[in-house]
């Protein structure tokens, strides 16, 4: 359908994204989860996830427990065909997924690397990932 085909990327493009209520055959509601997230006590909503070895994000970072920023209040239910887990949070819910057979750069986190990118070395290396992949990208079409 239209909803579907807009995420989509035609000539394999790298594509971050970022999951939202508009992606429904990926995300659940579940107020439980969403509590179990924060951490008030470090002055903000943020928790560790645990990036699974052999995965973009691994090929992209050593850190294998990076602290993310929390204001989600949905996740993944069950993971689409084609979808690999990259990261997990401590309660078990799936974080962050890449494509599988995609040629080029394509991951979607459930937290906003874009918030403090400065200071979180992290969220710089998805970011440089990412930019890498657009230069690559752009160097072979011309």
């Amino acid at each position: 359908d239209a909803a579907e085909d807009r995420h989509k990327s035609p000539d394999q493009m790298p594509c971050p994204a970022r999951a939202d209520n508009r992606s429904a055959k990926q995300i659940v509601d579940d107020p439980w989860r969403k509590a179990c997230h924060s951490f008030p006590h470090l002055g903000h909503r943020a928790h560790a996830v645990n990036v699974q070895a052999n995965g973009l994000l691994a090929s992209i970072t050593s850190d294998t427990k990076p602290m993310v920023n929390s204001v989600h209040g949905q996740g993944i239910d069950q993971l689409a065909e084609g979808l690999t887990i990259e990261a997990v949070a401590e309660d078990g819910l799936v974080e962050a997924v890449s494509v599988t057979a995609a040629k080029q750069f394509a991951l979607a986190v459930q937290w906003h690397p874009e918030w403090q990118v400065r200071n979180n070395d992290f969220y710089r290396a998805i970011f440089a990932a990412f930019g890498d992949a657009c230069r690559d990208y752009c160097a072979e079409k011309s």
